[in-house]
């Protein structure tokens, strides 16, 4: 079940990826933020498991064309223990890092997370 969540969140990342203007970058930054670490780790590690192998499939199947540019997807991962300022922590390197599409699983961490959203030139996709 979580490898099809993967899968199906990388397949809409990547049909978003036609309005999305990704310059001159050579891969596609997929952040996580996540427990790594702690209580949750277990479950962080399966959904981090779960990306990686997609980002995997995707990268072997050739990655995407855009602009008649080939691109390949990268899993940036960074543990956030389940704290909120940690996520947002996270989400700030992130970005720093070109990630366009920020994944986070817990619903304790994502109000953090949408708070940069409002933030000009700090969008991306939660």
């Amino acid at each position: 079940m979580k490898r099809w969540q993967g899968l199906i969140f990388l397949l809409i990342m990547v049909l978003m990826m036609s309005w999305i203007s990704v310059g001159q970058a050579a891969d596609i930054v997929i952040g996580f933020t996540g427990p790594l670490s702690g209580p949750g780790a277990e479950f962080g590690q399966d959904c981090v498991n779960g990306l990686d192998m997609a980002v995997k499939e995707l990268n072997a199947a050739g990655g995407i064309t855009v602009d008649g540019q080939k691109l390949l997807f990268r899993l940036e991962k960074l543990d956030d223990k389940v704290d909120p300022n940690r996520a947002l922590s996270n989400a700030r390197q992130l970005l720093n890092n070109n990630a366009l599409v920020i994944y986070d699983p817990i619903v304790a961490t994502l109000p953090a997370l949408l708070k940069i959203n409002h933030e000009e030139c700090n969008e991306f996709l939660l």
